[in-house]
């Protein structure tokens, strides 16, 4: 189908296409601007050649993929990778979720480094989360290396004085009493994201052994 005009309506909140027919599509201001039609409303020399038949069809899957990617949005917010892997299992196309996931964030509708920071923020805050342990929960829910580290990087998280709360909330009354038990929290720590040396350091007040 091909683009053979475009105009306004008469109260200017929709945009009509024609095409070859001369049958009319309406379409609101919201989704003309998401679609990238709005601007042949405002000058018909930008309307697409006669050989570019396949841009309506690309605008309409667009347009139903945006408004299918809001919706999930409506549950919960998801990286830009977690979207279009569900909208790839709906049915549409790689380069039509890429389009409508494009113009999703630069209407501010996702950000992935916002989202991040906050993810990585509430897990570190309920879960004691240190950076390694936070870093390969976020890759699991998609987000890039290079967005973890940034969220690492801005988040007001103090690492140390996480670790100390965590040391206490595992430890018995505050006190290690033998290496056995020594040994089974460094390890837990360590599993909680924790780098060794970092935990060693931590530790060292609650021994109340000699280590031989």
């Amino acid at each position: 189908m091909i683009i053979k005009g475009a105009d306004f309506s008469a109260g200017g909140n929709e945009v009509y296409l024609y095409d070859e027919s001369g049958s009319k599509y309406a379409l609101s201001v919201s989704d003309a601007k998401k679609t990238g039609t709005y601007k042949y409303a405002e000058d018909n020399s930008l309307l697409p050649a006669e050989e570019d038949d396949e841009m309506i069809v690309f605008l309409s899957r667009k347009l139903s993929c945006i408004r299918y990617a809001s919706y999930l949005l409506e549950f919960s917010d998801k990286s830009k990778k977690t979207l279009v892997t569900k909208l790839r299992q709906k049915g549409y196309e790689k380069d039509v979720c890429d389009a409508a996931v494009a113009t999703l964030e630069k209407n501010g509708i996702i950000d992935d480094d916002n989202l991040c920071r906050r993810k990585l923020e509430a897990m570190a805050r309920e879960k004691y989360y240190g950076p390694y342990r936070l870093k390969g929960e976020l890759i699991k829910k998609g987000f890039s290396s290079d967005v973890i580290e940034n969220a690492i990087e801005d988040a007001d998280i103090d690492f140390d004085e996480l670790l100390e709360k965590l040391v206490q909330k595992l430890t018995r009354r505050a006190n290690i009493t033998d290496i056995k038990e020594l040994n089974l929290l460094k390890n837990k720590l360590v599993r909680y994201g924790y780098g060794y040396e970092s935990v060693k350091e931590a530790v060292e007040p609650y021994k109340n052994f000699d280590e031989e």
